[in-house]
């Protein structure tokens, strides 16, 4: 991934991680997984995720205020996946359908994981 794409990627992260706050993780755990987001970036853009693809996919976890510590997860889930199986076609679209239907957390990965 090109540096220039990781500076938008940690403003995604940081506006999600204000704008969103999990009840359920510390600050310091949002924090935590806000600031290993561009990583996690990184190693999907390695694994074949296009760079647009993610973008989509961080879009739609701003737009629908994902905490970072599940979009953490959720993109983890997508990096396994990826070295296993190649990324999922159409993930920002995936992920958007599966959010409307109200999965987050460990259940979207889980659906990431069957797809």
């Amino acid at each position: 991934m090109k540096p220039r794409l990781v500076r938008p990627l940690v403003a995604v992260a940081l506006a999600a991680s204000a704008g969103a706050l999990s009840a359920q993780a510390s600050g310091s755990e949002r924090y935590a997984a806000a600031a290993d987001l561009p990583r996690l970036a990184t190693e999907l853009r390695g694994a074949g995720l296009s760079a647009s693809e993610l973008a989509k996919v961080f879009g739609v976890f701003r737009d629908q205020r994902v905490p970072p510590t599940d979009a953490k997860v959720v993109l983890e889930e997508e990096w396994k996946a990826s070295r296993e199986h190649g990324p999922v076609p159409g993930l920002g679209d995936f992920v958007q359908a599966r959010l409307a239907e109200g999965l987050r957390g460990q259940a979207l990965a889980a659906a990431i994981r069957s797809e």
